[in-house]
């Protein structure tokens, strides 16, 4: 009698092992699917940003002989790179991605005022060297 409440007790646990297995099987399913869905609409905003963007840009070599400016220009009819905020604005992106990186490797001194100048300095006479800095003022100061 004890053997067959005992085999009857393992075939009710293979039977609820077995739809659990089934409802694992149908999540895992479900899952693949769903990532599948999803690269394959990351692919097809990939390949549609490279066609409307990237394959109609065309290389111009006089792009770097270009001053770099505000993102407007300093609204002179002269061609302009630029950026939002300007030289400023790049320096602040480059010291808050730097600040990040010093926070992520536990760097304690970044933000001492030798350090942020000696930063400032350096970022300023390698990158944002200009053969001509134009400053643009109302009429009534030139």
């Amino acid at each position: 009698m004890q053997a067959e409440r005992d085999r009857k007790e393992a075939v009710k646990r293979s039977i609820e092992e077995a739809a659990l297995k089934k409802l694992e099987d149908k999540r895992r399913r479900k899952e693949a699917r769903e990532l599948a869905k999803k690269a394959a609409g990351l692919k097809a905003l990939k390949e549609d940003l490279h066609a409307k963007f990237i394959a109609k840009g065309e290389n111009k070599d006089s792009v770097l002989s270009q001053e770099f400016s505000e993102i407007n220009g300093f609204h002179t009819k002269q061609p302009a790179i630029g950026a939002i905020g300007g030289f400023l604005g790049q320096m602040i992106m480059v010291i808050a991605g730097a600040a990040r990186i010093a926070e992520k490797n536990k760097i304690t001194d970044f933000f001492e005022p030798r350090v942020i100048q000696n930063f400032i300095y350096t970022f300023i006479e390698t990158k944002l060297k200009t053969e001509k800095f134009t400053f643009m003022v109302g009429k009534q100061y030139e």
